[in-house]
């Protein structure tokens, strides 16, 4: 089996260490990248996916961690692999937010990193299959039967280091395994009524969660919920949340609604009068 392999890395020496290492490995491709930028467009422009990314966390011109956002709104479903020279609670820190996207980590290391130990991971690594390369309608079905799941995402204070809120971010199991983003959820919907169906159903989620939070912890500060301005719009759109915040019988100000910058309204009159 064939493993398509990309490192994204601020090093050409390093590149070059990696390039000599992985292209020893039976079945093995590799690509390099010098900085964030050229190693997504390397990504998007790629004539099969990527199996594996080794992603250094400090880069010239977006950091390591703004790359897996834009990798996770790529879709990516391949591995990573994690190295920087950073301490091991940035490392570990990275680690937990990368498998939040959804993405298998294989390992984090610490770089300097020996190139025995790069050849022995990229070796016991086993692409699986991607979701991605499926026709679209086997991804379809996969999406409609797709488990939502929501993380909770804190929200600091930066004079106190308290936590003030959570933002919900919302993760989708596939019925094959996978955990992706929401744009796989959102682009397989095909009208307005169909995206406030789905705002509607994270909202469930995120206010039974609320709830149970404020009944649980005391002063629980809150929850901030995304919604695309197309769905605020909506002339029932705001009418359906609010019944299921009664349902919930949950406080009103701890409910933060955030209009997310994906779409432009139709009509800012409209969206004014939701919000």
């Amino acid at each position: 089996m064939t493993k398509r392999v990309l490192i994204v890395e601020d090093s050409q020496e390093i590149i070059d260490l990696a390039r000599r290492t992985i292209t020893r490995i039976e079945g093995c491709t590799f690509d390099g990248a010098l900085n964030g930028y050229d190693g997504l467009l390397a990504i998007a422009t790629a004539s099969e996916p990527y199996d594996l990314i080794i992603l250094d966390l400090t880069l010239p011109d977006i950091d390591g961690l703004e790359f897996l956002r834009r990798l996770a709104e790529r879709d990516f479903s391949g591995a990573i692999i994690l190295a920087s020279g950073h301490n091991d609670t940035v490392l570990a820190a990275a680690k937990r937010l990368a498998e939040i996207h959804g993405f298998s980590v294989l390992t984090v290391l610490q770089k300097p990193y020996a190139p025995s130990a790069l050849r022995q991971i990229v070796s016991d690594y086993t692409p699986v299959s991607r979701p991605s390369t499926r026709n679209a309608g086997e991804q379809a079905n996969d999406v409609s039967s797709a488990t939502l799941i929501p993380f909770y995402q804190p929200q600091f204070d930066i004079e106190t280091g308290s936590v003030v809120g959570f933002e919900a971010l919302i993760r989708m199991q596939l019925s094959n395994g996978p955990l992706v983003g929401p744009s796989a959820l959102f682009a397989h919907l095909r009208n307005n009524e169909e995206r406030v169906s789905a705002a509607m159903a994270i909202a469930e989620l995120v206010l039974r969660d609320l709830a149970f939070a404020n009944r649980k912890i005391s002063n629980f500060p809150g929850i901030s919920l995304n919604f695309d301005a197309r769905v605020l719009e909506d002339e029932e759109a705001m009418a359906k949340f609010m019944a299921l915040v009664e349902r919930h019988k949950v406080p009103k100000n701890k409910i933060t609604v955030e209009v997310i910058e994906k779409s432009l309204p139709h009509s800012d009159v409209r969206l004014l009068e939701a919000l």
